[in-house]
């Protein structure tokens, strides 16, 4: 499930003006801020990442980030053959929505588009918190030049916390992200009441069942053309060896009996459940769960 944030106008005024910011999801997630730190991405175990065939993307190699932000909005959005997540489709057929019989489309380009802009500031994020943030990717083995898939990852080694937030850090991520060029519906798909609302209910599981240490499954995607082959898993694996290698727990959510039965394979357990509303609106986005994972002794590539 995609963060949310206040929009890159906001940003841009509040910077002219002197103020903060206020990117609501990412605000409470990252810890970085302008002082920097130890160079980027997280430690990660490197011979965990060759067994399942996942590379961990680097801040310079705009190659890459570009393709795995294509990936992640392509999966997250749907095609015609994928039915894509389900709380995007909740999140992009909201009512007053521009354009809407374009965004309900699933394939449509607009759809798409939308979707982007959340999936490039996941990735932009993790990238910028430096040591406190990883994007794994998955090729194709035929074709390196092709991401399959990828999963963003954020290391909270004190436990989730809103005081861990730096002051020009979301403006710096919603810049790398391209928000000050994101189009009428963009900003408006993520600004939008549904988001708001999905924000916080994320953000109370996040609180209630990833208070300690723990890793933060932000992001786990697969184009739709490669998904039932074991790219998910693969990026999964790779995730719970880079978390165990740091004697974290894991924590995720995720919608769907589907993917609670997917994530419980890989030795995730369900926390807690809540579902979104929004006052005056009909729709109502069932079951956003927490699960959880407890880190591992040793070497693991299950």
């Amino acid at each position: 499930v995609g963060p949310r944030h206040s929009g890159p106008r906001a940003a841009i005024d509040g910077l002219r003006k002197g103020e903060g910011v206020r990117f609501h999801r990412p605000t409470t997630d990252m810890g970085a801020c302008c002082s920097g730190g130890p160079a980027g991405p997280a430690d990660a175990p490197q011979q965990a990442l060759e067994v399942h065939r996942v590379e961990a993307v680097q801040p310079g190699d705009k190659a890459t980030i570009l393709s795995v932000c294509d990936v992640a909005a392509r999966s997250f959005a749907g095609s015609k053959e994928s039915e894509g997540a389900p709380e995007f489709h909740w999140l992009l057929t909201g009512p007053g929505s521009s354009n809407a019989a374009a965004v309900a489309e699933r394939g449509d380009p607009e759809r798409e588009l939308r979707v982007r802009a959340c999936m490039s500031f996941c990735v932009h994020a993790a990238l910028l918190v430096r040591k406190r943030g990883l994007v794994l990717c998955a090729r194709s083995d035929n074709d390196q030049s092709k991401v399959l898939g990828c999963a963003v990852l954020m290391l909270y080694p004190k436990g989730y916390s809103k005081s861990a937030n730096g002051f020009c850090f979301p403006m710096r991520a919603g810049m790398a992200a391209g928000a000050d060029k994101w189009t009428k519906g963009q900003n408006e798909f993520m600004n939008s009441k549904r988001m708001r609302a999905l924000d916080k209910v994320m953000s109370k599981l996040h609180h209630a069942h990833g208070a300690g240490p723990h890793i933060y499954t932000w992001v786990v995607a697969v184009a739709p053309e490669a998904q039932g082959q074991g790219v998910a898993g693969r990026l999964l694996r790779a995730a719970n060896a880079v978390a165990d290698a740091h004697g974290l727990a894991s924590y995720l959510e995720c919608t769907g009996p589907r993917n609670q039965a997917v994530y419980g394979k890989l030795g995730y357990t369900l926390a807690g459940c809540a579902d979104v509303a929004v006052p005056g609106d009909d729709g109502v986005l069932k079951e956003i769960c927490a699960m959880v994972r407890q880190p591992h002794k040793g070497f693991c590539t299950t």
